[in-house]
């Protein structure tokens, strides 16, 4: 499925950087939130910054003020509620470790 995405609701859309409101538009997939609202542009910031600890993913520009100024971003993407986020992102920093885990040479391991 194709991801489709409406900048149109965002205020002056056109003046903010177009790079950082694509990358933000791509990161609704990753922690599963499909727009950006007044009452949710915390929490979106939140889980953009949990991701990015947890994945050691970094966006340029990231701060609670750029989530801000894209609210009314709408993106096709199901949202998740806090729960099943906080589940996926446990799911992510296992599957890292365990990966790191695999690497690991015998005569490294105490």
């Amino acid at each position: 499925m194709a991801l489709v995405c409406d900048w149109s609701k965002i205020e002056n859309w056109d003046d903010l950087n177009w790079d950082t409101t694509q990358a933000i538009a791509f990161a609704t997939m990753l922690i599963g939130m499909g727009s950006i609202t007044e009452k949710n542009y915390r929490e979106f910031y939140t889980r953009m910054k949990m991701y990015s600890n947890a994945t050691s993913r970094t966006w340029d520009d990231l701060t609670l003020d750029t989530i801000k100024k894209r609210i009314g971003l709408e993106v096709n993407v199901n949202d998740i509620t806090p729960l099943k986020w906080e589940k996926k992102l446990g799911r992510i920093i296992r599957d890292r470790v365990n990966l790191e885990l695999m690497q690991l040479k015998p005569e490294e391991e105490e």
